[in-house]
């Protein structure tokens, strides 16, 4: 699975493009969040302080503001999101 990723500067030019190959992606959840963890480790490791991240995928939302308990398969992804989350 290769999952990638933009940051755009205020008036919206991109400003950097990073992306990879992250294994194999059971669902396109699955995709989509570990697109998402990724561009969060990503930014975290060139120093931003503060980002804002788009998505289309509503069922990520979703997960990431419920307190049930999700997918086993997707459990680590999102936990990661939000940990890396908080750190901006």
């Amino acid at each position: 699975m290769r999952i990638g990723w933009v940051f755009a500067g205020n008036n919206m030019d991109i400003v950097y493009e990073g992306g990879g190959s992250y294994g194999i992606a059971e669902t396109t959840f699955c995709a989509e969040a570990k697109a998402c963890l990724g561009a969060l480790t990503w930014a975290l490791a060139k120093g931003f302080k503060r980002i804002a991240m788009y998505t289309d995928c509503a069922a990520l939302i979703t997960q990431l503001n419920s307190k049930a308990d999700s997918n086993i398969a997707n459990i680590w992804t999102l936990q990661g999101i939000k940990t890396k989350g908080e750190q901006f």
